[in-house]
């Protein structure tokens, strides 16, 4: 599935605890397709490998058919068996404080990048998802986040301070998404071209009456003990980090195999095994970077379709529409119409 890093054992005890009590799902056999001891889990938070967590979803998701997997994950989480990352929320003084050190932490827990500002009268929270994640699976992963947060907010605030809130989804909606709308309680824009939701403002400093300041430096000493760790096991860049890297660079040139093998020392061959042993191709990631880029170019520019297609590569427009049509579902002016941030863009000149 990719190089996903490591996330917290307690992350795969909920999943494995969620499977046996709503599935009739054991959680040996999870723990099989994932490869993990049950003694692997038992420090919920020790890290395990990000892959083997993706495995047991996309596991639990076959044997259960449950779209609303992700949902009914968010309703089973309880944050004291995610250890120090779980105790550090759990006792911040503000739904602020809680959400600077979520960020500041993020890493020891998950790599999907989350950021948190303010903008007038909104606290916003905006998630970047691991482009390692199959894409099958990631509506899975974002009805989870979207959930804890609302599940949590629940928790943490009483229903008169909490106020209005929205959110934006990457994918598009499905029928159990109904049950999505009634946890945010406000709109939601699903086929969005980024991840993100907002409360207002007031809630931010609202006191929790939890917190516990004693609780909250002895987490926060260990989750800096345990960030260094992550921070050195991550100083080198991954294979599949330093390609994308490559590709990013060379889209214009073709970006060919041989070119990144080349710049990594590698002979093609080596190249292609060490993708494959990630569950990856060289032709895949070129098509995964192309993609991202083109959505770049086609929401943020007002460059003509013929030269984003010549910044990606194409020598031909249309081989760059025929692609663009099959990864997005769109033709690229299409595309840019229904997503570019400015109505400028949405009269660039199109295809």
């Amino acid at each position: 599935m990719g190089d996903y890093g490591t996330v917290a054992a307690g992350l795969a005890e909920t999943l494995c605890t969620l499977a046996e009590t709503r599935y009739g799902v054991p959680r040996s056999e999870l723990l099989y397709v994932a490869a993990l001891e049950p003694e692997e889990l038992r420090d919920a938070g020790a890290q395990i490998p990000g892959d083997a967590l993706l495995e047991m979803v996309s596991y639990l998701l076959e044997q259960s058919q449950d779209r609303a997997l992700g949902i009914r994950y968010a309703e089973a989480t309880d944050l004291r068996t995610q250890g120090f990352w779980g105790y550090l929320f759990l006792s911040s003084l503000t739904l602020r404080q809680a959400a600077e050190l979520l960020v500041r932490f993020q890493r020891v827990r998950h790599r999907s990048h989350m950021s948190f500002r303010v903008e007038g009268e909104w606290a916003v929270f905006e998630r970047v998802p691991d482009a390692n994640v199959p894409l099958e699976l990631r509506p899975i992963v974002g009805d989870a986040f979207l959930a804890s947060f609302c599940v949590h907010r629940r928790r943490w605030l009483p229903a008169s301070a909490r106020g209005p809130m929205q959110a934006w989804l990457d994918y598009p909606e499905e029928p159990h998404h109904r049950e999505l709308r009634e946890l945010v309680g406000g709109p939601i824009t699903f086929d969005a071209p980024f991840i993100r939701h907002q409360v207002h403002v007031s809630e931010l400093d609202v006191r929790s009456p939890v917190a516990d300041a004693h609780l909250q430096h002895l987490a926060e000493v260990q989750l800096e003990r345990q960030l260094a760790d992550v921070l050195a096991r991550t100083q080198i860049p991954d294979l599949v980090t330093r390609v994308r890297t490559l590709l990013a660079a060379r889209l214009h040139e073709g970006a060919s195999i041989d070119q990144v093998a080349r710049a990594l020392h590698f002979s093609v061959r080596t190249l292609r095994r060490r993708l494959e042993q990630r569950g990856l191709s060289f032709q895949g990631l070129v098509e995964e970077v192309r993609f991202a880029h083109a959505v770049e170019y086609l929401t943020k520019t007002e460059d003509a379709i013929e030269r984003v297609s010549e910044r990606l590569g194409y020598g031909d427009p249309s081989n760059f529409r025929r692609a663009f049509r099959r990864w997005a579902g769109f033709s690229p002016a299409a595309y840019r119409a229904k997503h570019a941030r400015t109505p400028g863009l949405r009269r660039a000149r199109g295809d």
